[in-house]
């Protein structure tokens, strides 16, 4: 054994190996040390190969009638299967191979896009239309479909994440807005939520309903190939330079302030770490990858994907979530101010979740104004009526409507809100995710920051913890976890969680906290 190569070689050809049509090299290594394999050196079989290889793949995309009327014709079949009420239908109206295929021209089509999508609408667009938070509640998405119109020259049509999990027909709800996507890709815009993740995904049914309606070996590729498109979708997108649609909200740009050369005493109050991030940021940043974790370079996707507006002002961790962050209305408005924004479209929360946050508008409509500043308005969009499709108990569901904003020009930042009901009966389905899951929908409001300043002065914020209680089926439950905190996150959380308004902390702790963020 002499300068780390084999000491013996040995080389035989084999015209027909593995099917033949060409020349294969075989070559025997031998180490010195014992221990033999074969390395494969094709010529010509190994090009034919390749060029099969990159034929097929283009011959799945042909296969699949992505014009708009073969699209329409695959949904329709989509439908067909949802109203069997039978899982394993699926598989027949729509193969496994469709969807792979399906999600290959995606991921294919999503990878170069920026993470904020800039629109500047054509003069034949009318309209467009933003529709939040349907989390696999396929019949309601038609219905949706059929209220607001298909997408066309006229109407553009985007999408604010969260097309899974939860409901019993997420593989369906999702491949239908990718078919639209596909076959219409200047009047669809899809943008990421926080269940399109490889932890929500686990956690609250996406993965078992994929194995379950199209079997283990075929679903678990399926659903890697789920994740690689979730991971390359867009974060945001901006219309005509005056409104910004986002699945969960603003983001933080860093420390307010470098501790090392500003603090000019030994304590910095933790309430003035974090200020508002920029569009230019946000262009810049990372997509968050499969599962946006709140650290690093993940840290912009996680906010924008997780974070909450409240009616407290200034910008603070999200500490009920467990990630992102909380944004008050001066925050909103500094914001607008520094960008140019009127209106900010975000989703994310749903009714029963916004229903233990009294200081915020009620949500059970679909729609709520949640900051109104002088420079525009913040407001939230929910397009799943009469969500969760299953609750444990019937006497708490909170039967709300769904809605959609349309936007019109010429300033095309005055949304039009339409609400709908749930179709029902719903089709037969079953339930993916346990009953007993943390529910990361759960967003009550701290009482420990209680001396925060209210953004309505004239109704001081009370947070008397007693006045937000759980819910039977989750008083079990932590009402906030932390499903993505790290080990040293969570110590972070229960070390430094404020006890009163202002809590001083000391330079030590305070760069200790800068780099664990």
């Amino acid at each position: 054994y002499e300068g780390g190569k084999p000491t013996t070689t040995e080389t035989d050809v084999d015209g027909t190996h593995r099917g033949g049509g060409g020349t294969t090299i075989r070559t025997k290594r031998i180490h010195a040390k014992g221990g033999t394999w074969w390395k494969f050196k094709s010529t010509a079989m190994g090009k034919m190969r390749e060029e099969q290889r990159r034929r097929s793949f283009e011959n799945r995309g042909r296969t699949l009638p992505l014009d708009v009327d073969g699209v329409d014709g695959l949904i329709a079949n989509i439908a067909e299967a949802v109203q069997t009420g039978n899982a394993n239908a699926l598989q027949h109206n729509l193969p496994a191979t469709n969807v792979l295929a399906t999600l290959q021209l995606a991921a294919k089509l999503f990878k170069p896009l920026p993470p904020v999508i800039e629109v500047d609408t054509k003069p034949s667009v009318r309209e467009v239309v933003v529709v939040g938070d349907t989390h696999g509640q396929f019949p309601d998405l038609l219905h949706l479909l059929r209220l607001a119109g298909k997408p066309s020259e006229e109407r553009m049509i985007v999408f604010n994440g969260d097309y899974v999990d939860r409901g019993s027909w997420g593989v369906e709800t999702f491949v239908t807005v990718l078919l639209m996507k596909l076959s219409r890709p200047q009047s669809v815009i899809m943008l990421r939520g926080n269940h399109e993740s490889s932890t929500c995904t686990k956690l609250y049914g996406f993965f078992k309903e994929v194995l379950d309606k199209y079997g283990t070996e075929e679903g678990t590729k399926l659903y890697k190939m789920f994740k690689k498109v979730f991971a390359v979708l867009p974060l945001a997108t901006v219309i005509n330079k005056v409104t910004l649609v986002l699945h969960g909200g603003l983001f933080r740009a860093g420390h307010a302030c470098e501790p090392e050369k500003k603090l000019g005493n030994e304590f910095w109050s933790q309430e003035q770490l974090y200020s508002v991030g920029s569009l230019t940021q946000l262009r810049n940043s990372s997509r968050g990858g499969t599962d946006p974790n709140g650290m690093g370079s993940a840290t912009v996707a996680s906010d924008v994907l997780w974070s909450d507006p409240t009616s407290l002002l200034g910008m603070f961790e999200n500490e009920d979530r467990g990630i992102g962050m909380l944004y008050g209305p001066d925050v909103t408005e500094k914001f607008m101010m520094a960008e140019g924004i009127e209106l900010i479209i975000r989703s994310h929360e749903s009714p029963d979740a916004r229903a233990k946050r009294p200081t915020l508008p009620d949500l059970s409509g679909g729609f709520s104004i949640d900051h109104d500043v002088q420079a525009g308005q913040l407001v939230t969009v929910f397009s799943a009526p009469d969500y969760p499709q299953f609750v444990e108990d019937e006497a708490l569901r909170v039967r709300n409507k769904g809605a959609f904003l349309i936007l019109r020009s010429p300033n095309w930042a005055t949304p039009e809100a339409v609400q709908f009901e749930a179709l029902q009966p719903r089709p037969m389905a079953k339930r993916y995710y346990a009953s007993d899951a943390p529910d990361s929908d759960i967003d009550f409001p701290v009482p420990h920051i209680s001396g925060r300043v209210s953004a309505t002065h004239d109704q001081p914020f009370n947070t008397n913890e007693s006045e937000f209680p759980a819910t039977p089926s989750d008083a079990h439950l932590d009402p906030s976890p932390c499903l993505f905190c790290s080990p040293a996150h969570i110590d972070h959380r229960r070390q430094y969680e404020p006890t009163h308004s202002i809590q001083s902390v000391s330079k030590k702790n305070l760069l200790r906290i800068d780099r664990r963020l």
